[in-house]
């Protein structure tokens, strides 16, 4: 039996859920017997439980470009054949629930809705290898994702991102990752071990670290930057407080800002953000111990940070 695919319009769908008219399209495919259902561009609010009734088994169903915000229950049906799903350019605000039971999920096409958060239930997607989330309202992406180690294509451009975890190098084998369109000053050190990445793009970023200069130019050399900085940073560090005053005095920093930080006596620093603040530096040698953990490139981020 060859793959059907059904396309569904507006004038043979009765709304109420009474009936449901079908026309249908053959085209050959590598695996025989599976059903592709198209439901996009019809203006739906709703899918109806009788939308899955078929003789057979689902492979994929595509919804985009409606105006749904919820997914009906009888969609965990398709939990054993349903490999590629599509709902973007719908009004979701949240993650339906019912797509954490399609366990043999891989496709998940989620980007342009409303989601303000990422949705971390998506861990629970083990055989997930590409997700589109691009166009939405996410403006981080927990560490937590690293968990997704069978990740190929990753989509989350053209939201509100302003920081990406070094959690990220743990994805190895991301293939593909989009990071346009967001609020992105530096990009993590890690992005270096991803050895099966073969394309980045992170254009229309404020980008400081690589600079965009390095960024548009690829992978290759996106990774060899990092490589560079991080073998150039690893010398550099000082060995001494004594070391850490002379760094910082040519960045027009000195360590009597440290100590108006450390009594609550600078105007120019938020007390809740600041992270050094937070290490309750009392001496030289912690306020080093500070610098090697939120430096992480160069003096210079530590200045963005701080604003002293």
């Amino acid at each position: 039996m060859p793959c059907r695919q059904f396309y569904y319009s507006s004038t043979n769908i009765n709304h109420q859920g009474n009936e449901l008219q079908l026309r249908h399209k053959d085209r050959n495919k590598q695996q025989d017997g599976y059903w592709h259902l198209n439901l996009s561009c019809i203006g739906l609010q709703t899918v109806h439980s009788k939308t899955f009734a078929v003789n057979g088994p689902i492979e994929s169903v595509i919804l985009n470009n409606n105006r749904l915000t919820d997914l009906p229950d009888e969609l965990a049906q398709l939990k054993d054949s349903l490999v590629r799903l599509e709902l973007s350019g719908n009004n979701f605000t949240t993650l339906p629930k019912i797509i954490i039971s399609l366990s043999r999920l891989e496709t998940l096409q989620f980007s342009y809705n409303q989601l303000h958060h990422f949705p971390t239930s998506l861990l629970h997607l083990h055989h997930l290898t590409t997700l589109h989330l691009s166009g939405n309202f996410l403006t981080q992406v927990p560490s937590a994702i690293s968990q997704m180690v069978g990740l190929r294509r990753l989509y989350l451009d053209r939201n509100r991102i302003q920081q990406i975890d070094q959690e990220f190098g743990k994805l190895t084998q991301l293939e593909i990752l989009h990071l346009q369109g967001n609020n992105i000053r530096y990009l993590p050190t890690s992005l270096a071990d991803l050895q099966a990445l073969i394309e980045l793009d992170c254009s229309d970023n404020p980008l400081i670290q690589p600079p965009s200069e390095i960024c548009c130019q690829g992978v290759e050399v996106v990774r060899s930057y990092i490589r560079n900085q991080q073998m150039n940073h690893s010398n550099s560090y000082p060995k001494s407080a004594q070391g850490t005053e002379d760094i910082l005095k040519k960045e027009n920093f000195h360590l009597d800002s440290f100590n108006k930080l450390e009594n609550g006596k600078s105007n120019q620093c938020d007390r809740k953000k600041s992270p050094i603040i937070t290490c309750g530096l009392t001496n030289q040698g912690k306020m080093l111990d500070c610098l090697r953990k939120f430096i992480t490139q160069t003096v210079l981020q530590f200045h963005e940070t701080i604003q002293v």
